[in-house]
């Protein structure tokens, strides 16, 4: 961290300290009924001098304890303290002043000669230490919040760069191929999230299609959902869907901690049959889009825990062909979970009634027009990471 430099609070000091001998001496004039000798020039520039530090010092000393109080007491506590300190920068300042300069024995002024002191210290203490000592304060504050905004200005930038690097760590918003396309869009909640989305070849040529949701949002769960994304095309070669879930539960739930978790819907795509094998661990459950039908849930058989909760998970798969211009939307719980009207979540009922794509002329328009309606229907922002991937056979079925 850069130190900070001490040349301009010591130049305002310098001034409030010239300020204070200048006080001094006008008061000495003042009480000598207008002598403008050497002597009481120098004796009231000796006492402005000793009062300044004397009164800075001590509300420098009770500042720190005063912060505990009201602000009104605080600095009627504060005021008092410069006072005090006037007042013992006074005696002294009189008692050497004269010693030094008039060449009288030192003593402290009695009890009779101390009615000009009150005088000297209100004045010194109120006009001049205790404006400079909130000045420095008040330049303190202002400096310590110009540092949280560059700090803040600077985890900004990062986040930035973090958003930029996990938007890239996606596949394209957009592929076709022989028998296919496949739309997918991923708005997070925040700058990071921790939704994912994957679409990658098998070696046999089948397609892949992943969504996640991992639990949480912001930098941790960026970080799991740059992990498991990495993971997920490794285990799922050789594998169907159910044994790439089960593999994928055993790396996480040994690497993750008990409280963090990853939703995840994978499923493989065969363009040359049309058929989708899909598993579910605790995603929702993707809808089957059937032109001229209601929107179809396709549920898994077996259990659906998310992967990481608990060990030796038998997931199971569930098959389904696909006609030509039908669709299949993997959906993370951002879109069904989204603010309704009232406050509450919109609901898989409210969602399913959205789900009439027919308008959607290609896989790209019916996943944004996914997101357009979940989003109108929402009474504010999404709560949660929202993430869809929708699948469309080109096709025709081989021999139909």
């Amino acid at each position: 961290m850069p130190t900070r430099r001490a040349g301009p609070e010591s130049r305002n000091l310098l001034v409030y300290f010239l300020l204070s001998i200048g006080i001094g001496v006008l008061i000495s004039v003042l009480v000598s009924g207008g002598d403008l000798s050497f002597q009481t020039f120098a004796v009231g520039a000796f006492v402005g001098a000793v009062v300044f530090p004397c009164s800075y010092l001590f509300g420098a000393l009770i500042e720190p304890w005063c912060q505990r109080f009201p602000k009104g007491l605080a600095s009627a506590l504060l005021a008092v303290a410069y006072a005090l300190g006037g007042t013992v920068g006074s005696v002294l300042g009189l008692a050497v002043g004269r010693t030094l300069i008039l060449g009288v024995p030192f003593a402290l002024p009695s009890a009779s000669g101390l009615g000009i002191i009150p005088i000297i210290t209100a004045i010194l203490a109120l006009a001049v230490a205790l404006p400079a000592r909130a000045y420095e304060a008040l330049k303190a504050r202002l400096s310590d919040s110009i540092e949280r905004l560059k700090a803040a200005e600077y985890a900004e930038k990062e986040l930035e760069l973090a958003r930029a690097i996990q938007q890239r760590l996606l596949p394209p918003a957009s592929l076709t191929g022989a028998g296919f396309a496949v739309a997918a869009r991923n708005i997070p909640a925040h700058h990071v999230g921790g939704d994912f989305y994957d679409v990658f070849r098998l070696e046999d040529g089948k397609l892949g299609l992943a969504v996640a949701d991992v639990a949480g949002k912001g930098m941790g769960a960026a970080l799991i959902m740059a992990t498991a994304k990495a993971v997920v095309p490794l285990l799922a070669a050789g594998r169907g869907p159910a044994e790439a879930l089960a593999a994928l539960n055993a790396k996480l739930r040994r690497e993750l901690s008990r409280r963090e978790f990853v939703a995840l819907a994978y499923g493989i795509y065969d363009a040359a049959s049309g058929v989708l094998t899909l598993a579910n661990a605790g995603l929702p459950e993707p809808y089957l889009l059937r032109p001229g039908a209601p929107p179809r849930p396709l549920a898994s058989a077996g259990p659906r825990f998310p992967l990481g909760v608990k060990a030796n998970v038998a997931y199971e798969n569930l098959s389904v062909t696909l006609a030509p211009k039908d669709r299949v939307l993997f959906l993370s719980d951002g879109l069904p979970e989204a603010p309704g009207a009232n406050g509450e979540p919109l609901g898989y009922a409210a969602l399913e009634a959205l789900l009439d794509l027919s308008a959607a002329r290609s896989a790209d328009e019916a996943a944004e027009l996914v997101l357009s309606r979940v989003t109108a229907a929402a009474s504010g922002p999404l709560d949660d990471d929202a993430t869809v991937l929708l699948l469309e056979r080109t096709t025709p079925v081989i021999g139909a």
